[in-house]
């Protein structure tokens, strides 16, 4: 049995979508956990209006107290979930095969050395998304450094092995700082192109240059929480680097954004040395050389099909 949770904002129409999609897991949910963060509309009062009432899961929700707290949302879901397991969904993903997650599902319930489990990215009519817009480009279940954060599924008791999600790192990136923490701790992380939900990204909401300045940001606090420091010189002026090279390829007009970076940055740095756990020096070897060569992960027997391949 599994919990759903979903952090949303201002997207009703997916996450309608998406609560309709989760009817073919019934059987296996225990709860879905809404997460509302400060939606112009409260989900509340969609749910109210727009849910069946015969809608066969039980569903609780939860307001945060302003917007963009989206890891803390994360967080609240994993710290009262009642399974073992909770299936996170982006507000904008769905099920299209409920056999492509329940099988994922027991993949990490026969082996416990899973801290987490990627998803594949597909269309409403379950065809995978360009390989480039995966988690990994191999055809095959793979271990990964880091799953997306649209689909996935994560063991509640990894999670609160390594202290959560991290609430420094939010927006975007949270997914490496979060992976490399449950590698560091022991667990695995795999994913499978048979694994698979429908992700059709929306862009409401979305904003380039925020996306550019957050993602150098949770760069330069990712390589400050958990790289050694005689790693800082040649990591972090790359991460620096980097702002300028997404910035011109994406064509984002960003005045000031890298000033932004490093104020934030700057402001963060009481925290990070607080919260700062170095990642031995094993996992960042075998991270390094997992990114370059894949590492095969061979997917223990369970009761569901495996999905048809498209």
């Amino acid at each position: 049995m599994i919990t759903v949770g979903i952090v949303t904002r201002n997207r009703p129409d997916e996450l309608l979508r998406n609560l309709a999609s989760l009817r073919q897991l019934s059987g296996s949910i225990v709860e879905a956990i809404i997460v509302d963060d400060y939606s112009e509309t409260p989900v509340d009062e969609l749910l109210h209006r727009q849910l069946d009432s015969h809608y066969p899961i039980s569903i609780r929700t939860a307001r945060m107290r302003s917007p963009r707290m989206y890891i803390e949302g994360l967080n609240y879901i994993d710290d009262n979930a009642r399974a073992d397991f909770v299936l996170h969904l982006d507000d904008d993903a769905f099920v299209v095969d409920g056999q492509r997650v329940i099988q994922a599902l027991e993949v990490a319930q026969l082996d416990s050395s899973i801290g987490a489990a990627g998803f594949a990215q597909c269309d409403e009519c379950g065809r995978l998304h360009d390989i480039s817009v995966q988690p990994s480009p191999h055809v095959q279940s793979v271990e990964i450094n880091a799953f997306t954060g649209y689909g996935f599924i994560l063991r509640r008791s990894a999670w609160q092995r390594i202290g959560g999600f991290n609430q420094l790192i939010y927006h975007f990136g949270w997914e490496k700082d979060l992976c490399i923490r449950l590698w560091d701790a022991g667990y695995k992380v795999v994913y499978s192109p048979e694994w698979s939900v429908g992700h059709l990204a929306s862009t409401r909401g979305r904003d380039m240059s925020v996306y550019l300045r957050y993602t150098v940001r949770n760069d330069l606090l990712f390589t400050l929480l958990n790289l050694p420091v005689y790693l800082w010189p040649f990591w972090l002026p790359l991460k620096i680097a980097a702002y300028s090279k997404m910035r011109n390829a994406w064509g984002v007009n960003d005045p000031g954004g890298m000033k932004w970076v490093l104020a934030e940055v700057r402001s963060a740095w009481p925290e990070v040395r607080r919260k700062r756990r170095v990642v031995q020096t094993a996992v960042l070897s075998a991270w390094r050389r997992r990114g370059k060569t894949p590492i095969h992960y061979q997917i223990l027997h369970t009761t569901a099909p495996m999905a048809t391949k498209v």
